[in-house]
Protein backbone atom coordinates (compact mmCIF):
# COMPACT_ATOMS: atom_id res chain seq x y z
CA UNK A 1 0.00 0.00 0.00
CA UNK A 2 1.46 3.73 -1.06
CA UNK A 3 1.55 6.44 1.52
CA UNK A 4 -1.35 8.18 -0.08
CA UNK A 5 -3.64 5.19 0.30
CA UNK A 6 -2.87 5.01 3.92
CA UNK A 7 -3.38 8.46 4.50
CA UNK A 8 -6.81 8.09 2.79
CA UNK A 9 -7.14 4.90 4.93
CA UNK A 10 -6.58 6.68 8.40
CA UNK A 11 -8.55 10.15 7.49
CA UNK A 12 -11.74 7.77 7.10
CA UNK A 13 -10.85 6.72 10.96
CA UNK A 14 -9.77 9.77 12.32
CA UNK A 15 -11.53 10.20 15.24
CA UNK A 16 -10.04 6.93 16.11
CA UNK A 17 -6.47 7.61 14.74
CA UNK A 18 -6.27 10.54 17.20
CA UNK A 19 -7.64 9.35 19.91
CA UNK A 20 -5.02 6.34 19.91
CA UNK A 21 -2.38 8.52 19.10
CA UNK A 22 -2.89 10.71 22.14
CA UNK A 23 -2.81 8.17 24.20
CA UNK A 24 0.79 6.78 23.04
CA UNK A 25 1.95 10.49 23.15
CA UNK A 26 1.13 10.71 26.71
CA UNK A 27 2.39 7.81 28.41
CA UNK A 28 5.06 8.47 31.15
CA UNK A 29 7.81 6.63 28.98
CA UNK A 30 7.30 7.80 25.91
CA UNK A 31 6.91 11.97 26.33
CA UNK A 32 7.34 14.61 28.86
CA UNK A 33 4.64 16.90 27.39
CA UNK A 34 4.18 20.31 29.17
CA UNK A 35 2.03 23.19 27.74
CA UNK A 36 -0.64 24.16 25.17
CA UNK A 37 -0.12 21.72 22.26
CA UNK A 38 -2.52 21.25 19.38
CA UNK A 39 -1.58 17.87 16.86
CA UNK A 40 -3.50 16.50 14.55
CA UNK A 41 -2.81 12.80 13.68
CA UNK A 42 0.98 12.84 14.04
CA UNK A 43 3.62 10.67 15.93
CA UNK A 44 5.67 11.90 18.51
CA UNK A 45 8.13 9.88 20.50
CA UNK A 46 10.90 10.60 22.66
CA UNK A 47 10.14 14.24 23.09
CA UNK A 48 10.19 16.58 26.05
CA UNK A 49 8.25 19.59 25.73
CA UNK A 50 9.00 22.78 28.52
CA UNK A 51 6.91 26.16 28.84
CA UNK A 52 7.51 28.96 31.31
CA UNK A 53 5.20 31.34 30.83
CA UNK A 54 1.52 33.05 29.33
CA UNK A 55 -0.03 31.86 25.97
CA UNK A 56 2.27 30.05 24.41
CA UNK A 57 1.12 28.01 21.85
CA UNK A 58 2.74 24.54 20.18
CA UNK A 59 0.68 23.27 17.09
CA UNK A 60 1.71 19.87 14.79
CA UNK A 61 0.05 19.53 11.82
CA UNK A 62 -0.98 15.90 10.31
CA UNK A 63 1.19 13.11 9.41
CA UNK A 64 4.12 14.45 10.70
CA UNK A 65 6.64 12.84 12.99
CA UNK A 66 8.67 14.07 16.06
CA UNK A 67 11.45 11.75 17.42
CA UNK A 68 13.82 12.62 20.22
CA UNK A 69 13.10 16.39 20.02
CA UNK A 70 13.03 19.09 22.89
CA UNK A 71 11.24 22.40 22.92
CA UNK A 72 11.61 24.84 25.87
CA UNK A 73 9.98 28.30 25.80
CA UNK A 74 10.60 30.67 28.33
CA UNK A 75 8.20 33.51 27.91
CA UNK A 76 4.69 34.51 26.48
CA UNK A 77 3.02 34.58 23.63
CA UNK A 78 5.36 32.57 22.08
CA UNK A 79 4.25 30.17 19.07
CA UNK A 80 5.70 27.03 17.65
CA UNK A 81 3.95 25.99 14.32
CA UNK A 82 5.22 22.35 12.59
CA UNK A 83 3.13 21.88 9.11
CA UNK A 84 1.52 18.74 8.00
CA UNK A 85 3.89 15.59 6.79
CA UNK A 86 6.88 16.94 8.27
CA UNK A 87 9.98 15.09 9.51
CA UNK A 88 11.87 16.34 12.70
CA UNK A 89 14.51 14.17 14.70
CA UNK A 90 16.23 15.21 17.46
CA UNK A 91 15.86 19.24 17.17
CA UNK A 92 16.06 21.31 19.88
CA UNK A 93 14.02 24.32 19.94
CA UNK A 94 14.61 26.83 22.03
CA UNK A 95 12.91 29.98 22.09
CA UNK A 96 13.54 32.68 24.93
CA UNK A 97 11.74 36.12 25.59
CA UNK A 98 7.88 37.27 24.46
CA UNK A 99 6.22 37.45 21.29
CA UNK A 100 8.52 34.49 19.03
CA UNK A 101 7.38 32.68 16.24
CA UNK A 102 9.23 29.19 14.97
CA UNK A 103 7.09 27.90 11.49
CA UNK A 104 8.42 25.19 9.81
CA UNK A 105 6.30 24.34 6.44
CA UNK A 106 4.68 21.37 5.41
CA UNK A 107 6.91 18.15 4.23
CA UNK A 108 10.20 19.66 5.51
CA UNK A 109 12.54 17.38 6.91
CA UNK A 110 15.02 18.39 9.86
CA UNK A 111 17.13 15.13 9.62
CA UNK A 112 19.26 15.30 12.76
CA UNK A 113 20.59 17.79 15.86
CA UNK A 114 19.43 20.76 14.47
CA UNK A 115 19.43 23.49 16.93
CA UNK A 116 16.79 25.97 16.47
CA UNK A 117 16.96 29.46 18.63
CA UNK A 118 14.52 32.05 18.39
CA UNK A 119 14.33 34.96 21.14
CA UNK A 120 13.55 38.83 21.70
CA UNK A 121 10.07 38.80 19.37
CA UNK A 122 11.56 37.59 16.04
CA UNK A 123 10.77 35.28 14.08
CA UNK A 124 12.55 32.35 12.35
CA UNK A 125 10.27 31.23 9.49
CA UNK A 126 10.99 27.81 7.34
CA UNK A 127 9.17 27.04 4.30
CA UNK A 128 7.76 24.00 2.66
CA UNK A 129 9.45 20.96 0.89
CA UNK A 130 12.65 22.08 2.56
CA UNK A 131 16.02 19.16 3.98
CA UNK A 132 18.15 19.89 6.73
CA UNK A 133 21.12 17.61 7.28
CA UNK A 134 22.34 17.45 11.03
CA UNK A 135 24.52 19.71 12.75
CA UNK A 136 22.65 22.72 12.20
CA UNK A 137 22.67 25.73 14.26
CA UNK A 138 19.92 28.57 13.62
CA UNK A 139 19.72 31.40 15.43
CA UNK A 140 18.07 34.90 15.77
CA UNK A 141 20.11 36.51 18.26
CA UNK A 142 23.24 36.35 20.35
CA UNK A 143 22.08 35.65 23.68
CA UNK A 144 24.42 38.05 24.88
CA UNK A 145 25.00 41.73 24.59
CA UNK A 146 27.45 43.60 22.29
CA UNK A 147 28.16 46.75 23.83
CA UNK A 148 29.73 50.06 21.83
CA UNK A 149 32.50 50.95 24.07
CA UNK A 150 32.52 54.79 24.17
CA UNK A 151 28.46 54.93 24.17
CA UNK A 152 27.75 51.65 26.49
CA UNK A 153 24.60 50.66 23.85
CA UNK A 154 24.22 47.40 22.43
CA UNK A 155 24.52 47.34 19.03
CA UNK A 156 23.36 43.09 18.59
CA UNK A 157 19.88 43.36 18.51
CA UNK A 158 18.40 40.19 17.26
CA UNK A 159 16.86 39.84 13.57
CA UNK A 160 14.09 37.24 12.18
CA UNK A 161 15.55 34.62 9.56
CA UNK A 162 13.93 33.65 6.77
CA UNK A 163 14.33 30.02 4.95
CA UNK A 164 12.02 30.18 1.56
CA UNK A 165 10.34 26.94 0.18
CA UNK A 166 12.69 23.80 -1.27
CA UNK A 167 16.00 24.75 0.44
CA UNK A 168 18.44 21.96 1.15
CA UNK A 169 20.71 22.90 3.60
CA UNK A 170 24.24 20.45 4.27
CA UNK A 171 25.52 19.15 7.52
CA UNK A 172 27.61 21.43 9.61
CA UNK A 173 25.55 24.67 8.90
CA UNK A 174 25.43 28.21 11.06
CA UNK A 175 22.40 30.38 9.66
CA UNK A 176 22.59 33.62 12.09
CA UNK A 177 20.39 36.09 12.47
CA UNK A 178 18.87 38.63 9.47
CA UNK A 179 19.40 35.69 7.08
CA UNK A 180 17.65 35.01 4.25
CA UNK A 181 17.46 32.33 1.52
CA UNK A 182 15.26 32.50 -1.45
CA UNK A 183 13.20 29.48 -3.01
CA UNK A 184 15.34 26.21 -4.42
CA UNK A 185 18.51 27.22 -2.82
CA UNK A 186 21.29 24.74 -1.68
CA UNK A 187 23.76 25.24 1.22
CA UNK A 188 26.95 23.72 1.36
CA UNK A 189 27.94 21.86 4.15
CA UNK A 190 29.98 24.02 6.70
CA UNK A 191 29.07 27.37 5.44
CA UNK A 192 28.36 30.13 7.42
CA UNK A 193 25.26 31.97 6.14
CA UNK A 194 24.21 35.88 7.90
CA UNK A 195 23.08 38.25 5.16
CA UNK A 196 20.35 37.95 2.68
CA UNK A 197 20.42 35.66 -0.27
CA UNK A 198 17.82 36.51 -2.48
CA UNK A 199 18.19 35.11 -5.43
CA UNK A 200 16.72 31.69 -6.03
CA UNK A 201 18.45 28.53 -7.69
CA UNK A 202 21.14 28.91 -6.46
CA UNK A 203 24.26 26.98 -4.13
CA UNK A 204 25.56 28.84 -1.35
CA UNK A 205 28.66 28.08 0.42
CA UNK A 206 31.84 29.27 2.28
CA UNK A 207 32.59 31.14 5.42
CA UNK A 208 31.36 33.57 5.23
CA UNK A 209 28.90 32.23 2.31
CA UNK A 210 27.93 33.60 -0.93
CA UNK A 211 26.60 32.33 -4.48
CA UNK A 212 29.08 30.03 -6.01
CA UNK A 213 26.59 28.91 -8.62
CA UNK A 214 23.27 29.84 -10.21
CA UNK A 215 20.63 28.26 -12.41
CA UNK A 216 20.65 25.31 -10.31
CA UNK A 217 17.98 23.13 -8.42
CA UNK A 218 18.24 19.56 -6.47
CA UNK A 219 16.00 16.38 -5.58
CA UNK A 220 15.93 14.29 -2.86
CA UNK A 221 16.40 11.11 -4.91
CA UNK A 222 19.37 10.29 -6.87
CA UNK A 223 18.81 9.86 -10.14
Amino acid sequence: MDKDKIIKAINRHRKLAKIFLAMYMHLPLNNKLGGNISHGLSFIKGCKILCRGKNNKIVIGDFTRLIGCTIRIQGNNNTVIIGDACSCNHADIWMEDDNNTLQIGDKTALCGSIQLAVIEGTQLIIGKDCLFSSKIDIRTGDSHSLIQQDTGKRINYSRSITIEDHVWVGTGVTILKGTHIANHCMVGAGSLLCKKYDDSNCVIAGNPAKEVKSNVDWLPQRI
